[in-house]
Formats: structure tokens, C-alpha cells, sequence
């Protein structure tokens, strides 16, 4: 984590502090690589005071610390000893106060977990959790009891996005009892991406992030989790799928990566506060399209965005059914279209395809997007 600098000056600067901002906010999309971005948000921080708090704000805004190699033959203590857990347990409080986002990797061991979990405090303005390759199924619902008690004496900031990746848990009423955790009672945002029953394959979906408006008047997550624990949950198999079931009616906004759609179960009556609905598709199969024909019953959705995984844009000029799909997919989207509620339906950018759907006249809202 970065020191505070030597030296920065206090000349007054010839610029509105609006466009300051906007500046260095915007090398982000000019270079490519994180190191050559690091490289001048560094350069920017030394300039003078006015430019200093958002270039911090870049540069010390997430902070990952990966545990990668201590799952086997390595102590609880050795693990404490390492220099970046260490470090991440004791951060200097300047550059702490810039972090918004929080990414662990690789906490095999569930003495480290609540370790690193009440170290979170420690990092004021936090609003943002990543866990990755974190075996919860391997912990007891005990456990996260005691996790819960020991987040009581040390409680972290207020956290609005919690992300789960790669991991998995027992059954649905395992998976509750975490996200439960009074201490997520401000989640807006659930991100879960290959996230599964332990031993159970997960065909169907890649990844889903949901999100929930405080200000939609619909319950919340933690209500909503508090509800499904005491009357009980159903286990389909498919993680992903039961948790957006028992969150149904909390979620206003969804995005879904469907990796096989054949046998996939979608039932939109399920989501009556839903406003913005996102589907990755890994192909534009007229499977998937006539799929679209169930959204008509979103009485809320305003915003609609259909997306095929990037790969299939290779493939796309070679397809000899392509102008099929694309009136499959002009048919599809016309109902949608036509609902009151909807302000903008985006579709995948592949050659020809917005073109025709403009050329038609059926379908309205029309925003060209991208693949992925």
C-alpha cells in the first residue's frame, strides 16, 4: 500500500476542481495496462493538494491480498506470519481510508477467514467485498456463528456489494446463514460467479449479479434471507437459481451469464420489482430467443440488454442460418418493445444485425451494445 508522498505542492491550481477530477478519472479508458495507469495516478498525486485526493483515490481504492499456496502443509501460524497478511492487518491509516474495495483470495482455513473478516474495520470507507476460492463448504453453520460473534466486537463498515467467486456451499439454508450475517444487512449489490452446491455442477449458469434499490419499497436482502431461513428453502441443485428464487421479490435490477440454456428454468413471475434485466448467452440460438417471449410480464422493466459471450462474434459471418436469427431475434424482441414500462432494449453488436432490426420498423428502443 502506498506511503503518503514527500512532497506535494500548495499552489493553487488554474483549474475547476470539477475537471480535475474528470482527468484523471479518465485515464482509466486511455491506458490499457494497470501498471501504466498506476504510473501516472502516482505522477498526479505529486502535482499538488487539489489533485492529490482523487489520484489516491485511484490508486489506493482496492486492495487484494491472495493467501494462494497455504491450503496444504503450512500452520495457522505461519500463515499469520506471512508479511502480506501482516501488512493487510495493519495498514497505515492513510492510504487505508481511500479503499473502497477489498479482494481475498485463497483463505483456506477458517481461523484465517475471521482473521482477515475482522481486520475489515480497519479500512473505514470499504462499501465493496470480493472472496474468492474460499471453501465455505467446508465451514459449519457454527462457524459462521462464530464468525457472526467475533464481527460483533470488530463490525465492518457498511457494505453495499458482496462478490462470491468460485467457491460453494452445502444447501441453500448454508449459504443463507452467511449472506444472513447481520453485518451484510447493507448489501445492495450479490454478485455470485461460479458458485455451486459443494459436489453439485452447475451447467446452466456462469454467474448472476443481482442488485436491490433501497428506495424500491420492496424488501430487502436481508430481509428477505431472514424470511426463507425460518420458513425453509427449496434445493433444486442449482445455487445460483434458488438464491435469485428467494430473493425474487427484493431484486430490481439482474444480470444473468448463461452458459447452456437448453433445460435452463427462468421464470420471470418471480421478480415483480424488476427494472433492468441483463442475459449473456454463450450463442444467439432461436432456443434462447424464444425464451424472450416470458418477459412481456415484467409490468416494472425499463431497460432490457441481450449479449452473446465475445467468441461468438468470430463466428457470426460464418453462420449460414445468421438472417434466421436475426428475424428470430427481431420477432423476439417486438413484445418487448411494445410494453409500457420500456425505455431501451440494447443488442449484441454483430454485423448486420442492428441494421436489419432498424431496417424492420417492429422493434422500438433499439441501442446497439457490444458481446460480452
Amino acid at each position: 500500500m502506498l506511503q503518503p508522498t514527500s512532497f506535494v505542492s500548495s499552489m493553487p491550481d488554474p483549474f475547476p476542481q470539477e475537471l480535475v477530477d474528470r482527468i484523471i478519472d479518465e485515464v482509466r479508458y486511455v491506458h490499457r495496462y494497470e501498471t501504466h495507469r498506476k504510473a501516472i495516478w502516482k505522477a498526479c498525486s505529486s502535482v499538488c493538494r487539489s489533485w492529490r485526493t482523487r489520484a489516491m483515490h485511484h490508486l489506493v481504492r482496492s486492495f487484494s491480498l491472495n493467501l494462494s499456496g497455504t491450503r496444504d502443509n503450512i500452520t495457522i501460524k505461519e500463515i499469520q506470519a506471512l508479511p502480506r497478511l501482516i501488512k493487510f492487518k495493519a495498514p497505515p491509516t492513510f492510504p487505508a481510508s481511500f479503499v473502497t474495495r477489498v479482494c481475498i483470495s485463497c483463505a483456506y482455513k477458517f481461523k484465517i477467514v475471521q482473521e482477515v473478516m475482522c481486520s475489515l474495520h480497519l479500512y473505514p470507507n470499504l462499501r465493496e467485498l470480493n472472496l474468492h476460492y474460499v471453501p465455505f463448504s467446508d465451514f459449519s453453520r457454527s462457524k459462521f456463528k462464530t464468525l457472526s460473534k467475533a464481527l460483533d466486537r470488530f463490525p465492518p463498515p457498511p457494505l453495499h456489494r458482496l462478490e462470491l467467486h468460485n467457491t460453494s456451499f452445502i444447501d441453500p439454508e448454508h449459504f443463507l446463514s452467511f449472506i444472513g450475517m447481520s453485518h451484510f444487512s447493507t448489501l445492495t449489490v450479490l454478485g455470485l460467479f461460479t458458485v455451486k452446491y459443494e459436489g453439485i455442477f452447475d451447467c446452466w449458469l456462469d454467474g448472476a449479479l443481482i442488485k436491490h434499490d433501497p428506495l424500491s419499497g420492496e424488501p430487502s436482502f436481508a430481509s428477505a434471507t431472514s424470511l426463507s431461513l425460518r420458513e425453509g428453502c427449496q434445493n433444486t441443485g442449482r445455487l445460483i437459481m434458488d438464491i435469485i428464487r428467494i430473493l425474487g421479490k427484493s431484486i430490481t435490477e439482474l444480470e444473468l451469464e448463461i452458459d447452456h440454456v437448453q433445460g435452463w428454468d427462468f421464470d420471470p413471475n418471480q421478480f415483480p420489482s424488476l427494472r433492468r434485466l441483463s442475459l449473456t448467452f454463450d450463442r444467439l440460438s432461436l432456443i434462447a430467443l424464444n425464451l424472450l417471449g416470458r418477459l412481456t410480464v415484467l409490468n416494472a422493466l425499463t431497460h432490457f440488454s441481450l449479449r452473446v459471450i465475445g467468441s461468438f462474434q468470430y463466428f457470426w459471418m460464418d453462420k449460414p442460418d445468421r438472417e434466421k436469427i436475426i428475424q428470430g431475434l427481431d420477432h423476439a424482441l417486438t413484445p418487448i418493445s411494445r410494453m409500457p414500462s420500456i425505455q431501451e432494449i440494447v443488442v449484441p453488436k454483430l454485423p448486420g444485425a442492428f441494421e436489419s432490426l432498424i431496417e424492420s420498423r417492429k422493434t422500438g428502443h433499439l441501442v446497439e451494445g457490444d458481446c460480452g
